[in-house]
């Protein structure tokens, strides 16, 4: 079950990633270093609860990153990589602590 919602999320995911590097080469454009690593640690934050967009627009607009008129672009796409890795890895992590090996043998616990 979670396999079947795993793999429409990742396929998604790539097919986004694809049309996004694709474009990124058109465009000449690449990622600044530290646009990435806000990106991982602003998703980190949102795992905590603390939320994702509202650090990384407060980074964005402090260290003028990116033209205000794109940030509403802009925040989704960096984000979407960092929060599909999350999924995957948390769905898996989950998995595994509930001791879940095979799907087909599910059985409740007492």
């Amino acid at each position: 079950m979670l396999v079947a919602l795993l793999v429409p999320l990742v396929i998604g995911a790539a097919l986004f990633l694809f049309m996004l590097v694709r474009a990124a080469i058109r465009q000449r454009a690449a990622p600044l270093p530290e646009a990435v690593a806000v990106g991982g640690v602003t998703n980190f934050f949102d795992t905590l609860g603390i939320g994702s967009f509202a650090p990384t627009l407060a980074w964005l607009n402090f260290r003028k990153l990116v033209p205000d008129r794109i940030i509403p672009q802009t925040m989704p796409v960096g984000a979407l990589r960092w929060l599909v890795a999350a999924v995957v890895l948390y769905t898996g992590l989950t998995m595994l602590y509930a001791g879940i090996e095979d799907e087909d043998r599910i059985e409740p616990r007492p």
